[in-house]
C-alpha cells in the first residue's frame, strides 16, 4: 500500500473549512430550487440542472454582497431567494 501524504488531507480539510459558508449557501439554493422544480412538476433532469445552476450563482453571493458593501450575514437569505426564483426569471 502506498504511503499517503497527511498534508494532502490537512490541506483538503483546511480548504473545506475555508469555503464552508459558500458551500452551505450553494446547498441551500440548490435544495430550494430542487424543491420548487419538483413542486411545479418539472422533469427530474431539468430540475437537477436548474438546482446546479442556482448553486453556482449562490456560491458567489457572499462575494457579491461584500463588493456591494452589504453585510455577509445576508448571504443565506440571498441564496434562498436565488433558489426560489431559480433560473425561470
Amino acid at each position: 500500500m502506498p504511503d499517503r501524504d497527511p498534508c494532502l488531507w490537512a490541506g483538503t480539510l483546511a480548504w473545506l473549512f475555508h469555503v464552508r459558508e459558500q458551500a452551505v449557501a450553494a446547498t441551500i439554493a440548490a435544495f430550494m430550487a430542487f424543491l420548487r422544480g419538483r413542486y411545479h412538476g418539472t422533469r427530474l433532469h431539468k430540475t437537477l440542472l436548474d438546482a446546479m445552476m442556482c448553486a453556482l450563482i449562490a456560491w458567489f453571493i457572499r462575494d457579491s454582497l461584500g463588493a456591494l458593501d452589504i453585510d455577509n450575514d445576508f448571504s443565506y437569505l440571498g441564496s434562498i431567494i436565488v433558489g426560489y426564483l431559480g433560473t425561470d426569471y
